[in-house]
């Protein structure tokens, strides 16, 4: 079982206290499969916070998802918005650089 009120209080965490703030506007997330990053995905977007386009962008990393749309992920966001990776862990390696939180469900 995912404990998904763990990760969304992890997340908070990172992107609301000011301690983390001179850290990178990246943080992955990796998780056993489609389903939960889907899962994971809909509860940020509910959110109050994270569901805001103004300070948040969520990219999920599958591949099942079109590489069009997963492309994007590797884009610098503007200043102000923290990016947030939902991904797969099979794509560790391969998006790790400019991040300084991840953390790993799997």
């Amino acid at each position: 079982m995912i404990p998904y009120d763990l990760i969304v209080r992890l997340l908070e965490n990172v992107c609301f206290e000011r301690v983390y703030f001179k850290y990178s506007a990246a943080i992955l997330v990796f998780l056993p499969g489609i389903a939960e990053i889907r899962r994971l995905n809909d509860l940020l977007a509910e959110h109050t916070r994270f569901g805001s386009y103004d300070h948040f962008v969520i990219y999920l990393l599958h591949s099942s998802i079109s590489s069009e749309n997963q492309a994007a992920v590797f884009e610098v966001p503007p200043p102000g918005i923290r990016k947030i990776v939902l991904g797969w862990r099979m794509h560790v390696d391969t998006i790790a650089a400019d991040v300084s939180f991840s953390y790993k469900y799997c």
